[in-house]
């Protein structure tokens, strides 16, 4: 069930051991947590371009992952096929994505939580 999906980066944090990188895939509109098969955090190298940059938020990349990897705690996460590169294909603006956002609340983005 390999797939390549364009992925709407909305956060690269630290996580205990290294990061995590979450987003939209933007062909679904899903939240999607980008995991490894093992369950180990992504270093900082395993996650960047060919350029070297690190993914940053409103990034909008190519990805090729391979399976959903549901877990009570995180049930959006979908495996990345660790072979390939993460390509940059551009950096939008939050106003470009402003379905996601909640305008009573502007600084809160609506993401259905699925469980």
């Amino acid at each position: 069930m390999a797939k390549e999906i364009e992925f709407l980066c909305l956060a690269n944090s630290r996580r205990e051991g290294g990061r995590c990188v979450a987003g939209i895939d933007l062909g679904t509109d899903k939240w999607v947590r980008l995991a490894k098969s093992d369950g180990s955090p992504f270093s900082a190298s395993e996650i960047s371009y060919k350029n070297d940059e690190s993914p940053r938020p409103l990034d909008k990349i190519k990805i090729r992952v391979i399976k959903p990897q549901v877990s009570y705690f995180h049930p959006e996460n979908w495996i990345v096929d660790e072979r390939f590169r993460w390509e940059k294909i551009d950096q939008d603006s939050l106003k470009a994505h402003s379905q996601y956002t909640d305008k009573s609340t502007p600084f809160y983005l609506k993401i259905p939580v699925t469980v």
